[in-house]
């Protein structure tokens, strides 16, 4: 069960916004009341360097002992950032998520409970309500990209760049295998995940907390992003 695993979220951060710190105490507290049992955390800077910044990390460092941090000076990209938590941290479930954890505490508990009781990964599977609160360009993106996974690629898991996944010891073994450092990593950890038949694989419905709105993606990762799809693809056909 839960209370008998080493639970550890990581995640990474970028140029936080005010009160990034305060978001973070506030969640970790309800998530461990949820799912009533220790969690650590790691946070991994991916080459912030200003006073939000700093002045956040010293209040979580006053305000959660068990957490930890891990700095990049420079600026690689989310899925570098995560790779590298996932890497210097032992843990028995891992769940990576963003900085200003967005999902509801339920959904996190449901991932939690589904590796708890024995899958190797755990994704989430955003339903209509998530595109309510994305701008009009991305959500079309979103739905576009899970409609080219489920009828192309054939993956039967299409909600592959949801932001909240988790994975065991088994699952943390393919993901630092992975090699893309910004957004399509996680395209990349659930191709190379369902290659292999030894694991298993589940999606649970997670749902964003009232008051989050994502945030638009700019031009230029787009288009570096592109480069990266392009080559997941030739992998998929090899």
């Amino acid at each position: 069960m839960a209370e008998n695993k080493r639970i550890t979220l990581i995640l990474p951060v970028y140029k936080p916004s005010v009160k990034w710190d305060i978001t973070i105490i506030e969640r970790y507290k309800e998530l461990q009341e949820e799912t009533n049992t220790p969690l650590n955390i790691v946070i991994v800077n991916d080459g912030s360097a200003g006073e939000t910044y700093k002045h956040g990390k010293a209040v979580l460092q006053s305000a959660l002992p068990q957490i930890n941090f891990i700095e990049n000076e420079i600026n690689h990209g989310k899925g570098y950032a995560l790779r590298c938590g996932v890497t210097k941290t032992e843990a028995d479930i891992y769940v990576l998520t963003d900085i200003d954890l967005p999902y509801t505490c339920g959904s996190m508990k449901k991932l939690i409970d589904e590796l708890s009781a024995g899958a190797d990964i755990v994704i989430g599977n955003r339903d209509s309500s998530y595109y309510q609160k994305v701008s009009g360009f991305r959500s079309l993106l979103s739905k576009s990209l899970r409609f080219f996974i489920r009828n192309t690629l054939k993956i039967p898991f299409d909600d592959t760049q949801c932001g909240l996944k988790g994975f065991n010891r088994k699952g943390k073994e393919i993901f630092i295998k992975t090699t893309i450092n910004r957004y399509l990593f996680d395209m990349e950890f659930i191709m190379k995940a369902v290659r292999n038949k030894t694991i298993q694989i589940k999606a649970v419905p997670v749902y964003l907390r009232p008051g989050i709105h994502l945030s638009k993606m700019p031009f230029k990762i787009l288009l570096h992003e592109s480069g990266n799809f392009i080559k997941l693809l030739i992998n998929q056909r090899k």
